[in-house]
């Protein structure tokens, strides 16, 4: 991809036999989480496998561990990431008459991503990259059992027109990073009076307090706010505490 944006894939890196395994493990549909999506503010329709370093469905995790260690493996040895942990795990689904896309993002939350196609076939559309937010979306052919491996900074989303798709993804960061994003989680979630998983200004003073920042709410409000609606939802806060280990986007080139 242009630019500095930069992803491996990686054929069969989940078995076909791990994969239908993975599929008949799965919880069913109201164990899943709808909880609104940091990025766009819509149902997630995801399950945790593993959140925050912590294991929750020891049933999956046991059916996903070959392929989670063969990823690591690549992650590790081709990133500079001795130190690295599966952070979250987790199974999203994209159903007809529910969610179809997820807005073009970076994982903040992750400093390598590994994506697993579940279900190829089954629909249409599905992930796309892009290497700059004016940049043309490339949509990947991808395989059962295939793995995308990227660094935080690529831009990437999902559009699926026809069909429902079935994924799932490892978000991978050193130990240390990982214990921290919990710390920045909690912290919002306690400045969060009213449960509405945005912060305003008052609410920002308190989460400031709680994270011993150097800073004031006006000034983090005006440097995280990209919607302009006066609050910081948790990817715009994240954005701006963890921004700073992401590189730069470029730019689109001019014709």
């Amino acid at each position: 991809v242009e630019g500095q944006s930069n992803f491996t894939l990686l054929s069969n890196l989940l078995s076909a036999r791990e994969a239908k395994l993975i599929r008949s493990r799965m919880p069913p549909l109201k164990e899943f989480e709808a909880k609104p999506d940091s990025i766009d503010g819509k149902a997630t329709h995801e399950f945790y496998v593993y959140k925050a370093g912590n294991v929750l469905h020891q049933p999956l995790e046991n059916a996903m561990r070959p392929a989670t260690e063969r990823a690591m493996q690549f992650v590790k040895q081709s990133y500079n990431c001795s130190d690295c942990i599966v952070c979250f795990s987790l199974i999203r689904r994209y159903l007809e008459g529910e969610r179809r896309t997820l807005n073009t993002h970076q994982d903040l939350q992750a400093k390598i991503s590994v994506v697993f196609t579940l279900n190829a076939g089954e629909f249409q559309g599905g992930l796309y990259l892009m290497a700059n937010y004016s940049a043309a979306r490339r949509y990947l052919s991808l395989q059962t059992g295939d793995a995308i491996i990227h660094q935080a900074d690529l831009l990437h989303g999902v559009d699926v027109s026809q069909g429902n798709r079935w994924s799932w993804s490892l978000w991978i960061k050193p130990e240390a990073e990982c214990k921290i994003f919990r710390t920045v989680n909690d912290q919002f979630k306690k400045a969060d009076a009213d449960n509405n998983m945005s912060l305003d200004l008052s609410e920002l003073a308190t989460f400031i307090k709680l994270a011993g920042a150097q800073t004031t709410p006006t000034d983090m409000l005006q440097a995280a706010d990209s919607d302009n609606d006066g609050r910081l939802n948790k990817y715009e806060l994240f954005t701006i505490v963890f921004k700073s280990t992401l590189p730069d986007i470029p730019a689109a080139k001019k014709p």
